[in-house]
């Protein structure tokens, strides 16, 4: 065998390594959220999805990272989805987010809740109107809300919902605006936060997962998918596997992060 035989042979083998990892990233598929993936509601997500994209032939990871930033690397396709979003997340967000696609069926449903010390009274949202209130920013709908509903005086965007939940302890603000799972969730580990409460869910919403464009074909094929997990059980075992996320509340539909 010659030189330029040799050559060719490896130059036919590099080609071949170099297609099957192509392949292998086009079966990889990586989504981004503001969501803490340690969290019940992320590892919830996280856990569906996986499964979805598992059945069919997708591998699936996510990355943190702050929600304002996450949404501008999934809608710019730089990632391949946005973990979970409430249903309605177009209209919240005014269609600011136009590349990602919605999986229609739900992952789970969740809410907004206010926290607030003992004996701070608030049943609605027109109770914030006269009480300083945090917020973690990104939230498109509760920050829908605060704009709706004229509540930008009283309003304190945050990084973090702890952030919030420490400002809302030293006296700062007088109520923090979370998820109901992310606030319950902080409150229930923190001994600094022995003395709030939930007081009162202001609404309650779907939570999705979208996809960006790019991947637009995979969006009702993985909405099916989920739907057979739910119908043939396994959905509900995987739900009920993660702490603080009952899953029959996963089945439930309802309109609106």
């Amino acid at each position: 065998m010659n030189t330029f035989e040799i050559r060719k042979i490896r130059l036919v083998m590099l080609c071949l390594i170099f297609s099957c990892g192509l392949a292998r990233a086009e079966k990889s598929i990586v989504f981004t959220s503001g969501t803490f993936l340690k969290k019940p509601s992320g590892r919830t997500a996280q856990a569906i999805l996986k499964e979805a994209f598992k059945r069919n032939g997708f591998t699936f990871e996510v990355e943190h990272m702050p929600a304002m930033r996450s949404l501008e690397t999934s809608n710019s396709g730089l990632s391949d989805g946005e973990l979970s979003r409430v249903g309605d997340f177009h209209s919240v967000s005014n269609g600011a987010y136009p590349n990602l696609i919605r999986i229609d069926s739900v992952l789970y449903t969740n809410g907004l809740s206010a926290f607030a010390l003992k004996g701070v009274d608030v049943s609605s949202w027109t109770d914030l109107s006269n009480l300083p209130f945090a917020y973690r920013r990104g939230r498109k709908n509760l920050e829908n809300n605060i704009v709706k509903l004229n509540l930008v005086e009283t309003a304190y965007p945050v990084t973090s919902d702890l952030q919030a939940f420490r400002m809302l302890s030293s006296g700062r603000v007088k109520v923090v605006v979370s998820s109901t799972y992310t606030g319950s969730d902080i409150i229930k580990n923190g001994t600094e936060f022995v003395d709030v409460d939930e007081v009162a869910i202001l609404s309650t919403v779907s939570m999705h997962a979208y996809i960006h464009e790019k991947h637009r074909k995979l969006a009702p094929q993985l909405s099916k998918t989920i739907d057979a997990m739910k119908r043939d059980g396994s959905f509900q075992r995987v739900v009920a596997e993660v702490d603080g996320i009952p899953y029959t509340a996963a089945l439930t539909t309802s309109e609106g992060e």
